[in-house]
């Protein structure tokens, strides 16, 4: 018989190598691409009639934060594939205002408004934002005037749930006074001093001061100025 030598004696055994597995730390909103996920891409594939690979190629498919309503589609089968395929807008729905710029002071963002709708009806709006950029005015033939494009926000989103487009009017609340006495303009005289005065019944002037003026009205204060009285108007 041979000679052999007895384990732990002179000899020695290397243990086996063992692997370090590697953390991966996952970021909020990273993505992580697992067999479910795979599985997923596999189906909608099948379900697309494409090639059932499990792997989408840059291009294949674009992302956006949330949902959104095609308003328009622009490529046409055999157009150069870098034109673009189409273009979309928020599910959210919003009006749109061609004001012009020099009447912007008036309004700002938050402002109330009124809008009236192809049938007749009417709704409630807020002005979301005022466009930065002034653009020739759409009627150039009869106004130089620059316009920027006012947003305005539902507060009713159900009361335009039948339109996707539609040619509305908006009403801007550029300014209020409450309790406010008003005269048609018509019953202001000029004073050969300046200023103005209505003329009594009785034909007695009073001086007044004039403050807004609004849809063939305007504020006066005054001396005897009165809720319920009578002042002599001319056509």
């Amino acid at each position: 018989m041979g000679r052999g030598q007895a384990p732990g004696r002179g000899a020695t055994s290397s243990p086996a190598a063992v692997s370090t597995p590697t953390r991966v730390t996952v970021a909020p909103g990273d993505g992580v691409l697992t067999n479910s996920l795979i599985g997923a891409i596999k189906r909608w594939q099948q379900a697309e009639g494409l090639p059932v690979t499990g792997v989408i190629n840059i291009g294949d498919v674009i992302v956006l934060p949330g949902e959104v309503r095609i308003s328009q589609v622009q490529g046409q089968v055999g157009d150069n594939a870098v034109e673009p395929l189409m273009s979309v807008t928020s599910t959210v729905k919003v009006v749109t205002v061609a004001v012009d710029s020099t009447d912007l002071g008036t309004i700002a963002q938050g402002d109330k408004v009124a809008i009236t709708l192809p049938d007749s009806s009417t709704t409630s709006g807020d002005v979301a934002s005022i466009g930065g950029v002034a653009v020739a005015n759409a009627n150039s033939e009869t106004s130089s005037t620059p316009q920027q494009t006012v947003t305005v926000s539902l507060d009713d989103p159900a009361a335009v749930t039948q339109l996707d487009s539609a040619t509305v009017q908006v009403a801007f609340t550029g300014q209020s006074v409450n309790g406010a006495l008003a005269v048609p303009v018509g019953a202001l005289l000029a004073l050969s001093g300046g200023g103005y005065a209505v003329r009594l019944k009785n034909g007695k002037l009073i001086a007044v001061q004039v403050g807004m003026f609004a849809m063939g009205l305007v504020q006066i204060t005054g001396d005897g100025i009165v809720p319920g009285l009578q002042v002599v108007t001319v056509s």
